[in-house]
């Protein structure tokens, strides 16, 4: 039974990073359209995709989204009111200073860009200033770095694996307790309204 209700208090950081693989796109677009374009927060998106073919992502998403939309740059600070998205090819890691940088590293779970590579370092550099979302997939990725985020103070969401087209994913991360709340598609506009704290 997926609960009716969720409660979140208003997320007061800088840093909302959204990852999900498989069965993650129609919860993504929920997401985005729920937020305001008064958005102060910086968002980052990582979607595992195929590298080899030309992606219209950015426009698919921007078409969804209020705030501007774009793919993250090697050393490219962070900014608010901005959307990036993880490019191919690349694992996307937050550095200490909230810029960019992209690593040419080895695959993690067999993907590049690996959502644990850019949970275990929004962990490390914005701690309890960044807030996680983990959707559905078909392997274990991000659970691990999703907790890594709650140990170092982040608000982590994750969602219900009985919601999710491929629950191994956010299972992985429950398993692990990574989670302070589960949500359902149906939620994502109730999700984001409540951190943007308009949910009176």
């Amino acid at each position: 039974m997926i609960e009716s209700n969720i409660h979140i208090e208003p997320f007061k950081g800088k840093l909302i990073a959204i990852g999900g693989s498989a069965g993650s796109f129609n919860p993504l677009l929920a997401l985005l359209e729920a937020i305001p374009s008064a958005s102060q927060h910086s968002w980052v998106v990582l979607l595992h995709r195929n590298s080899q073919k030309k992606s219209n992502l950015i426009s698919l998403l921007q078409h969804h989204c209020k705030l501007k939309v774009k793919e993250a740059e090697d050393k490219e600070p962070l900014e608010p009111g901005v959307v990036y998205v993880a490019p191919s090819a690349y694992h996307l890691l937050l550095e200490s200073n909230f810029s960019w940088q992209l690593d040419a590293g080895e695959p993690l779970w067999h993907c590049k860009p690996a959502i644990d590579v850019l949970f275990d370092s929004v962990a490390d550099a914005a701690g309890k200033e960044a807030c996680g979302i983990l959707l559905s997939g078909a392997n274990q990725d991000g659970a691990q770095g999703l907790r890594r985020m709650k140990l170092k103070g982040g608000l982590c969401l994750v969602q219900d694996p009985k919601d999710a087209m491929y629950p191994s994913m956010p299972s992985a991360a429950t398993k692990l307790k990574a989670q302070h709340q589960l949500f359902s598609e149906a939620q994502s506009g109730q999700l984001i309204k409540q951190l943007m704290g308009q949910d009176k």
